[in-house]
């Protein structure tokens, strides 16, 4: 606990004016880390990585919220702090925007458009695969090249440099996520072939049963009964669906 004379020790104590520091003199307090701590991110959003890691000055007017150089220098020592703080199950919270009601972003909207879009891609690759009788590896590399050439001139015109960047830092899970994430919906549209889309679908779900499990274990996610019931819950339906 640190004493009240301490309080407005900060980073930033010299260079707000004393003046500035005076009004606040009735928010003066001990300060210390309560027995549930949290780790609060803000503004911690992709725009501030955009253009590389170049001066923010040189790239302000083609990336207005950018904070370049400075940006780049932070992720290694952020995700020391983000690991840290998930190995301790210390919660993380991130905030970008405003938190009234009437500036909320309606996300059920968003999350019923994404199952709509999943169940309609879920459906053609079904017709793809045991209708037309495409075979299910060569269906997937099709549509993987296809978002190859949709996505790479983006991320080229975006942020050439962070391709590089990140390559660097995250060598390793980026090739076990290309090599992992194809092979999975392989298997998915091979079970598609002979069974029922039906069965299929909500059965690929059932890899957020292993998430949470894995979660638990390698991040130190708290709360693990909530995770387990309902991930619980979603075989159940599955079962459910099979025996229907």
């Amino acid at each position: 606990m640190a004493s009240i004379e301490k309080f407005n020790d900060h980073c930033w104590q010299d260079v707000i004016p004393e003046a500035d520091l005076r009004l606040y003199s009735g928010w003066r307090r001990e300060t210390f880390v309560g027995p549930r701590p949290a780790l609060l991110a803000i503004d911690l959003y992709e725009l501030v990585y955009r253009g590389g890691p170049r001066p923010p000055v040189e790239i302000n007017e083609q990336y207005p919220n950018t904070c370049g150089t400075f940006a780049h220098r932070a992720i290694a020592p952020t995700k020391q702090l983000f690991a840290a703080a998930r190995r301790a199950g210390i919660p993380v919270f991130y905030c970008t925007q405003e938190t009234r009601p009437n500036n909320r972003p309606r996300g059920a909207g968003f999350a019923l458009l994404t199952g709509c879009t999943i169940a309609l891609y879920t459906v053609v690759d079904k017709i793809a695969v045991s209708h037309y009788l495409i075979p299910p590896i060569v269906f997937d590399w099709c549509c993987l090249t296809a978002r190859l050439f949709m996505l790479w001139p983006i991320a080229l015109r975006e942020s050439p440099a962070s391709l590089g960047q990140s390559w660097r830092v995250d060598r390793r899970p980026i090739v076990l996520v290309a090599i992992l994430s194809p092979l999975a919906y392989i298997l998915v549209l091979t079970a598609m072939v002979f069974t029922p889309v039906s069965y299929v679908a909500p059965a690929r779900e059932v890899s957020i049963l292993f998430a949470a499990l894995l979660g638990m274990h390698f991040l130190k996610e708290k709360d693990p009964v909530r995770r387990l019931l309902a991930a619980g819950a979603i075989v159940l339906g599955i079962v459910g669906l099979a025996l229907g």
